[in-house]
């Protein structure tokens, strides 16, 4: 050791001669384990370079081994090399599909590697040719494990449609009993609440023959059974299907949500009485029960002294224990609009704070590095038993279990080698995570914390070149730089990330992320302590339940004020390219590693330029020019039917023909009969893809509430400037106070929304598009029985086109139309009430004419269809689209009058 270094060791040591065994903080200073002679060479290496003296001074700041706040540079290693080699690889295998010349050029390369090795070559080709192997290889894994499905794979028996079907297996997952009653409405909700967990299949009965299956299946039960348990092993019987994917742009992606769990296919079953117990064997479900054993008595420990199906309790649960309760609709939605959506998942971030509180009260306990680190673990292995088996959780887990494990045995490789190593790991585990929001976000947040927060730390506040005594004062400084460095850094790491899955960007994200950290630590400390000790000690727990639910009510306070701040939340509307991702996360390598110090007016440059990269797309450009000038292939007029199931929703976009004028909104209803809450769950994300912030009149076709349950959260999202809808609507409110839709009229006036009663004759003009309603008369003229036939049907004229969209008339309704010799021709129509069929359907099709027909409804209208053979009855030349099977249908007309058809799932028209 060179004398220097000795004499700085004894001077930070506070000590003459070196003590037989260091203290925590001594060891803590020199990174060792429990001997004095064992320095991180790279250390010693740096020491001895002319910044010897900052280096010391550096390893002053290190409080433990587990720490991912490394003042020294981290210079990425072999593992680290290899864990980009293995993406490089997975990346080649996404836009290749050669497996066979992967697995040649793989081989190749570590035979090659193994020659120049044996005889004696270059070691630094040998190295490079390891790289690419480690690139070739992972490319045909990847194509392996996404390819490759095994012949029992429930994949294999499933379809688009449900068919009937009999499934044995295991319940491996936790018993989740979801509640119908969500969004404005959810109170009106016929449905009851639903039983879902997760099956491993053995074997399926289909068309009375009996096969072996393998992987996992969602099982939804439309009844609560609360005698279901995790390890259970059941012969159910229910209609089987895949699982669906989205069906309208920026809807939640839950098919690809489940596929990371890898559930592909969903069973439901309308009947507890459609489920048969069988007999449970032992050994691996004996340790699933033990885990629901512990998640059960963690779960009651947590929710002592808290009121239960509080909200307070909800967001405890599923923050510390990752189980949904208690009525966290709006809150979610708040910790989505401010950008804190991934503290309500379990996530590195959890588990980074748990380890740190772990660690923290391991050094009260011991002296001793390793009974510490131990004594981690082991807090470690009990929370992953008593949390689900999800991806996400699992992904931190190794993340964490890496560090703990370089911890335990002493290996000195950096953390950046370290995340490497757990890279590995979990691409070798599931190499299409690398595509998933939730892989990117965790490891390139988490080496973006390694490699760049000591540099901004030491920008924000220098440390001294030599300093060989630390005051208070300092050590505050330094630890507040560091906890706004790890901030800053991780907004500036994961913005560009989010804005590209999520097409989404929270500005106040830092400034809440720094006030909420703390809360949220006090909220993890408190809770898990609440569940170790209220297992065993009741009273203990219901001490710490005031504290902790103090803490939560904090938090969902602090989170519902950001709500409200001034662009709080900025949406997209598209997505920007992966492309524009790179460039802005390669940008922001550069400024962090000090490319652009001297630099100023290049960076500037860039940061314009990546911003008007950003916001051009999602300018209107042709606002700049009359419509005149326009090429008559633009559309002039958009048409959006948005699938919601057995339900209806219709968005018209007309442009204007003058400069700088928006768009002419209209909503013709808005409501599903299965989700309640399609508001906030299909439509608001809708309007946000189409970067619609405004409605100018909202339609209400009748007093149905799958034609208007979701008003009042759209309400809630967006601007909407007037409510029309015909005069039964307003009687049946007066009538039944306490029906939907006395509700919706009063949730209408208390967001003082105007509202005005229309009938036939009604009529706007807009820059050339004429809007009219054609039905019902005055209530007075043709007095109904039934809310349908007095639906307004609604009259769109552009370009030479005409639109009708018809709510929910039925018989009466359309014979009366076709006696008063009503002119019903039209280009484009809807199908009324969801395609039911009545007798005066055929006398009808023949008066509309249409040359394309929308259905929207769900699958359920398919079974037995019976529009293919009325069609080949009345024999007309008609193009029929149903949103069941083709997500939302956009038609656009265009200045020409010449008509285009988009579907958002790729399916063949009807």
């Amino acid at each position: 050791m060179p004398p220097r270094l000795a004499v700085l060791q004894r001077a930070l040591l506070n000590t003459t001669s070196k003590p037989p065994r260091l203290t925590v903080l001594q060891c803590a200073l020199l990174n060792t384990t429990s001997e004095p002679d064992r320095v991180d060479p790279g250390r010693a290496k740096l020491c001895h370079s002319r910044d010897w003296e900052l280096s010391c001074t550096h390893m002053y700041h290190e409080t433990s081994g587990l720490s991912l706040i490394d003042p020294l540079p981290q210079r990425p290693g072999w593992l680290a090399h290899l864990a980009i080699a293995a993406m490089v690889g997975i990346t080649f295998g996404y836009l290749g599909s050669m497996p066979a010349v992967w697995m040649t050029l793989c081989a190749a390369s570590l035979l090659y590697s193994l020659f120049l090795v044996i005889k004696g070559r270059s070691v630094f080709s040998a190295r490079w040719l390891v790289l690419a192997a480690t690139v070739f290889g992972f490319a045909n894994w990847y194509q392996l494990s996404h390819r490759y499905l095994p012949t029992d794979d429930v994949r294999q028996y499933a379809q688009e449609q449900s068919q009937l079907i009999q499934l044995t297996g295991t319940i491996v997952s936790p018993i989740h009993f979801s509640s119908p009653r969500r969004g404005a409405l959810g109170q009106f909700s016929y449905q009851s609440p639903a039983t879902l967990f997760v099956m491993q299949a053995d074997t399926i009965t289909k068309s009375g023959v009996n096969e072996s299956a393998s992987g996992k299946t969602l099982v939804k039960i439309e009844q609560i059974d609360p005698s279901i348990s995790t390890g259970q092993r059941l012969q159910i019987t229910g209609w089987f299907r895949k699982v669906q994917g989205t069906s309208n742009p920026g809807e939640y992606d839950y098919r690809q949500m489940l596929a990371q769990q890898d559930i592909h296919t969903r069973v439901t079953l309308k009947s507890v009485a459609n489920v048969k117990r069988l007999q449970s064997p032992g050994g691996l479900n004996m340790i699933r029960r033990f885990r629901a054993w512990c998640a059960s008595h963690a779960s009651k420990a947590l929710a002592l002294g808290i009121e239960p199906n509080s909200r307070e309790l909800g967001l405890l649960q599923i923050m510390l224990l990752g189980q949904r309760g208690g009525n966290l609709d709006d809150l979610d939605e708040a910790f989505r609009e401010v950008g804190l959506a991934h503290l309500l998942s379990i996530s590195g971030a959890h588990l980074g704070i748990l380890l740190y509180l772990s660690l923290f009260g391991a050094m009260v306990l011991t002296q001793y590095p390793r009974r510490q680190i131990w004594i981690v673990v082991v807090i470690l292995i009990f929370y992953l038993i008593v949390v689900p088996t999800r991806v996400p959780i699992a992904r931190a887990g190794v993340m964490a279990g890496a560090f703990c494990f370089c911890s335990l045995t002493g290996l000195i490789l950096g953390r950046i080698n370290v995340l490497g190593l757990a890279t590995l790991v979990v691409l070798l585990w599931r190499p299409a995570d690398l595509f998933t929001p939730g892989f990117q976000l965790s490891f390139g947040t988490v080496a973006g914390l390694i490699v760049f927060v000591p540099r901004v730390s030491q920008f924000i506040w220098p440390d001294p070149r030599v300093m060989l005594i630390e005051h208070f004062r300092h050590r505050f400084a330094r630890r507040i730089a560091d906890y706004l460095a790890v901030n800053m850094v991780a907004f500036s790491v994961a913005l560009p990330m989010v804005a590209y899955h999520y097409q989404m960007i929270a500005p106040w994200n830092m400034v809440l992320t720094i006030l909420a950290l703390p809360i949220v630590t006090m909220m993890l400390g408190f809770g898990f302590a609440k569940i170790m000790l209220g297992m065993f000690l009741s009273s203990v727990g219901l001490i710490l339940g005031g504290l902790t639910t103090w803490a939560t009510t904090m938090l969902a306070s602090l989170v519902e004020g950001g709500r409200t701040w001034p662009f709080a939340s900025i949406g997209l509307g598209v997505g920007p390219s992966v492309w524009w991702m790179l460039s802005v996360l390669m940008v922001l390598f550069a400024t962090f590693y000090g490319v652009f110090d001297r630099r100023r007016k290049e960076l500037a440059g860039l940061v314009v330029f990546l911003i008007c990269w950003l916001a051009i797309p999602l300018l209107p450009a042709w606002r700049l020019v009359p419509i005149t000038a326009l090429p008559r292939s633009t559309p002039v007029a958009t048409l959006r039917a948005v699938s919601v199931g057995n339900g209806s929703c219709y968005i018209l976009q007309l442009r204007p023909r003058q400069r700088m004028m928006r768009d002419y909104v209209l909503m013709f209803d808005c409501g599903s009969q299965q989700f309640l809450d399609v508001g906030k769950r299909t439509v608001v994300p809708v309007l946000e893809n189409l970067n619609i912030r405004q409605i100018d009149c909202l339609m209400l076709s009748h007093a149905d509430i799958d034609h208007y349950g979701g008003v009042l959260d759209v309400a809630d999202a967006v601007t909407i400037k007037q409510v029309l809808l015909p005069q039964h609507m307003i009687d049946d409110a007066t009538a039944n106070p306490r029906k939907a839709t006395a509700n919706l009229i009063k949730g209408l006036e208390n967001r003082q929304i105007p509202i005005h009663v229309v009938h036939a004759g009604w009529t706007h003009q807009f820059q050339g598009h004429a809007l009219e309603l054609v039905w019902p008369p005055a209530q007075s003229e043709f007095p109904v029985e039934r809310h349908n036939d007095s639906s307004l049907v609604l009259s769109i004229k552009t370009s030479g086109r005409r639109i009708m969209l018809n709510g929910d008339i039925q018989q009466r309704a359309i014979t009366e139309m076709l006696n008063r010799n009503m002119n019903l021709k039209a280009d484009i129509t809807d199908l009324a009430h969801h395609g039911s069929i009545v007798k005066a359907t055929p006398n009808w099709l023949h008066a509309v004419n249409p040359e394309i027909a929308i259905q929207s409804a769900g699958w359920s209208r398919l079974y037995n269809d019976k529009w293919p053979a009325l069609l080949e009855q009345v024999n007309l030349p008609m193009k029929r689209m149903v949103t069941a099977n083709s997500g939302m249908i956009s038609i656009h007309i265009t200045a020409a009058g010449s008509i285009r058809t988009e579907q958002f799932v790729a399916k063949p028209s009807m």
